[in-house]
């Protein structure tokens, strides 16, 4: 494939319908869409940590059931290849979000003493 910078550091244009102009096309193509699935990845992340900070606060999480939520569970995850996996990442993220919930009476109280320290 020939370069298409000139001497003087400018580049060319490809010819259209050239092999050049062909993959210019495609690299413009998958970096549109590399983009796209990058700003796709971060607005699931904020709504993945927005909906996690709401569930911590909700009454009641810090006594959810296990064995409800192991019936639930088993129910979303069925006939799944990757059940058992699936299951665990489940199991590992609502352990963090009761352990948030149970933590956050203290955190607040501790939170709240400062201020008051701190004249606020």
């Amino acid at each position: 494939m020939a370069s298409s910078a000139k001497p003087n550091g400018q580049i060319k244009a490809p010819d259209v319908g050239s092999t050049d102009s062909a993959i210019q096309g495609l690299a413009m193509i998958f970096g549109d869409t590399v983009k796209q699935l990058v700003a796709n990845a971060e607005s699931q992340q904020v709504g993945i940590l927005a909906l996690t900070s709401m569930m911590a606060l909700l009454p009641g999480v810090a006594e959810i059931d296990s064995k409800r939520l192991a019936v639930v569970v088993q129910a979303l995850t069925q006939n799944r290849k990757d059940a058992d996996q699936i299951r665990e990442r489940i199991a590992t993220y609502v352990s963090m979000v009761v352990s948030m919930a149970n933590k956050l009476p203290e955190v607040i109280a501790e939170a709240d003493a400062k201020a008051k320290a701190d004249g606020h």
